[in-house]
């Protein structure tokens, strides 16, 4: 279906599609490149009446660290109504991908951080392996979850 340098999506033959996170660098991260490409394999999801369910994995000891601290950084330093459109692009990429009108799977195989636990909560179904951890970090930096996380998370976990 669609193969990017940060993420591969496939479907076999029952209308299972796998979203499948393997950046070139040594762990996946939420950067632009990677942002741009899910939006592409969501511009194809919403396509394809052939699919059935949607898998999130990773091929790489973590799923997504969450994003890329140099980019961010740019976007804290540059114009605000930048770093604001650019959050609300994808918190809107994120709400996309959870309406998707099939059931999504996270498989967590390590590190869901930030943005890539935002990203996992999008599923209606989480699995995660043993070694697994999942958080917001960036809420030590003053920072909230500004990809959906404040009103998934709770959903999820509830507020007790």
């Amino acid at each position: 279906m669609f193969e990017g340098k940060t993420l591969t999506l496939s479907k076999n033959s029952n209308g299972i599609a796998e979203m499948c996170f393997s950046s070139q660098d040594s762990v996946n991260k939420l950067d632009i490149a990677t942002i741009q490409e899910i939006k592409q394999a969501v511009d194809l999801l919403e396509t394809d009446s052939s699919v059935r369910g949607l898998l999130l994995s990773s091929g790489k000891s973590a799923f997504i660290v969450g994003a890329d601290i140099n980019e961010f950084t740019q976007l804290f330093n540059g114009p605000e109504q930048a770093l604001y459109d650019g959050v609300q692009e994808v918190h809107g990429l994120f709400n996309r991908l959870e309406d998707l009108p099939f059931p999504k799977v996270a498989a967590i195989n390590g590190f869901a951080l930030g943005g890539g636990f935002e990203l996992a909560l999008t599923a209606e179904f989480r699995i995660c392996a043993d070694v697994a951890a999942l958080g917001f970090p960036e809420v030590k930096l003053g920072i909230i979850p500004g990809y959906g996380g404040t009103v998934r998370a709770p959903r999820v976990m509830g507020c007790d």
